[in-house]
């Protein structure tokens, strides 16, 4: 009976101590937003860049876990908002979703990516396997928009699945986390199209799309970029 009351007490000290660190770790990015956010509201983060050879204006990049863009995805909530950093690395993912260093920016041809924990720090992606066809992603720097729609819901693929980085007709964003909910043995991704780009509240569809659904060749690619474990 003491052995067991004993390890009773062992398990709820380590469960104590568990929900002690995450509860930390969920103020810790809280803060981190905070400054981030700020950062961005100041004015002197990146702003987007216009060239009359390119019908789309193109996000600009910044330094390594530096923020540069705002996220927002309505299907998560009115109150969803998350700066975006540059970097997919553990220390950039602990302060919110990060860019894939290497793949296109916001508004540019390719395939743009970002990753995010979905447990843990704030649980940025904790509800991603809800995202639907067509559900809005909003990514925004200065005052544009790059309003881009889900075009392949949430699937699931190995950890080492480097291919979902790999370059995709149109101007795609794909989305990154780590599958199960409160695990990271696989990943879960989706990909979203760019629909319209808003500059300082003028809406311009984007009507040159190319091919609108990720096909099975895209999926099947073979990249050397290396996939986030949020």
């Amino acid at each position: 009976m003491r052995r067991l009351l004993a390890l009773v007490v062992i398990l709820g000290l380590v469960a104590g101590a568990v929900l002690l660190r995450l509860g930390y770790d969920d103020w810790r990015t809280d803060r981190s937003q905070e400054g981030l956010q700020q950062e961005l509201s100041l004015g002197t983060a990146p702003r987007p860049v216009v060239r009359k050879d390119v019908p789309v204006p193109v996000a600009s990049r910044s330094a390594y876990k530096k923020p540069f863009a705002e996220l927002r995805i309505p299907r998560f909530g009115d109150d969803w908002e998350w700066a975006v950093v540059e970097g997919t690395d553990e220390p950039a993912l602990d302060l919110g979703p990060g860019h894939y260093a290497g793949t296109p920016m916001p508004g540019e041809e390719g395939n743009a990516a970002i990753a995010a924990h979905r447990a843990g720090h704030g649980d940025p992606f904790i509800d991603f396997d809800e995202l639907r066809d067509g559900d809005r992603v909003e990514v925004s720097q200065g005052d544009t928009t790059w309003v881009y729609k889900i075009v392949k819901e949430p699937w699931i693929v190995a950890a080492d699945a480097h291919h979902v980085l790999d370059p995709l007709p149109g101007r795609k964003l794909t989305l990154t986390t780590c599958w199960p909910k409160y695990g990271s043995s696989k990943r879960l991704i989706a990909v979203a199209e760019l629909a319209d780009v808003v500059v300082d509240g003028r809406s311009t569809p984007v009507v040159d799309r190319g091919d609108r659904r990720v096909s099975a060749a895209d999926a099947a690619a073979v990249s050397a970029g290396p996939v986030a474990s949020p």
